[in-house]
């Protein structure tokens, strides 16, 4: 059986549209998804690097994983996909992430 893989945020998982909203109402900024050019945050939040990740494992802490649900019909794609297919996911989160990430997957 081939393999075929997705990646976790923006495929399955919407970050940004979860992450920027509770940014915005954490910090009072008006930021939109449509102001982002790319994933390193602190280009448009402010910061480094450092500052993104101390921003995301306190987006972390706030509990994404009890909250978000997968990107509309991402679901039945994948369930597709899984008859053909082995199917995995791929992702660059950070290590303190995984075992909320397996959960949620």
């Amino acid at each position: 059986m081939k393999t075929i893989s997705f990646d976790v945020d923006q495929v399955v998982f919407p970050l940004v549209e979860d992450f920027l909203p509770w940014f915005n109402r954490k910090y009072g900024t008006e930021h939109h998804p449509s102001h982002l050019k790319s994933y390193d945050f602190y280009v448009l939040l402010g910061g480094d690097r450092a500052t993104d990740r101390a921003h995301l494992e306190e987006y972390k802490r706030d509990g994404w994983h009890q909250r978000c649900e997968p990107i509309p019909g991402i679901t039945a794609v994948v369930a597709s996909l899984a008859r053909d297919f082995r199917v995995v996911a791929t992702t660059s989160r950070f290590n303190s992430w995984r075992k909320d990430t397996y959960a949620w997957l």
